[in-house]
């Protein structure tokens, strides 16, 4: 009842081309529509909020509903855009991720068949070489006489023998040649994957803690709209 009794007094802004309230600092959208669309301070004019709110209630002024719906909108429209942005990142991180585990694997592979390549090259030529030495010491023994032909078989059998006993020991070192290649690159593999495993594992929790803030947010933001739209309904109420 002691608003009733106060007595309102507008007068013209001309730095806004409006009219406003000196004692409440109340500015109105214009000298016909008496809707409150802000507060003058400091020679600025301030958006609306819950103080400017508190003074229309006291004053019975009515605010612009249409500003707070801007608000809104434009509120969704800035969380929309960021939770776009946090998506387009994380793609790209991830391909650049995948593209890198390729690279490696492919290089790990090409580097195993050049020396698997290069192994049974030199296997091959040892054996060329011995088996030039065996026909070499045997078109020899043809032209020697035949009292010594039973001595230099059994020399050629023995001779035989070692070179089979020489090129199974090459090709068991060959072979654990091998496994021990085949086992360093397998562990560089697994230390090269574990500390990208870590990272993705450090992204994801990094990005669920976002989330969580921006649903936080958004829950603060539906209160505050909440409380602006009962005052609303309750300033709606005491025109009607």
């Amino acid at each position: 009842m002691s608003t009733n009794k106060r007595k309102i007094t507008l007068k013209k802004l001309t730095a806004l081309n409006t009219v406003w309230h000196p004692e409440s600092g109340l500015v109105f959208k214009s000298q016909k529509e008496r809707l409150v669309i802000g507060k003058y301070v400091d020679e600025k004019l301030m958006d609306l909020d819950e103080d400017s709110l508190a003074l229309c209630e006291e004053w019975n002024f009515k605010p612009d509903e249409s500003l707070f719906e801007e608000n809104s909108t434009e509120e969704t429209e800035e969380e929309e855009q960021t939770n776009e942005e946090e998506t387009n990142e994380e793609e790209t991180n991830e391909e650049e991720t995948n593209e890198e585990e390729t690279n490696e694997e492919e290089t790990n592979e090409e580097e195993t068949n050049e020396e698997e390549t290069n192994e049974d090259n030199n296997e091959e030529k040892q054996t060329v070489k011995k088996s030039e030495k065996n026909s070499g010491s045997e078109s020899k023994s043809e032209s020697k006489s035949e009292s010594k032909s039973e001595s230099k078989s059994e020399s050629k059998s023995e001779s035989k023998s070692e070179s089979k006993s020489e090129t199974t020991e090459k090709k068991s070192k060959a072979a654990k040649l091998f496994s021990l290649e085949l086992d360093k690159v397998t562990k560089e593999l697994t230390n090269a994957m574990v500390p990208v495993f870590s990272t993705l594992e450090t992204k994801i929790l990094e990005l669920e803690k976002q989330l969580e803030n921006k649903n936080k947010e958004l829950e603060t933001l539906q209160e505050k709209y909440n409380v602006m739209d009962t005052k609303f309904k309750t300033m709606k109420s005491l025109f009607t």
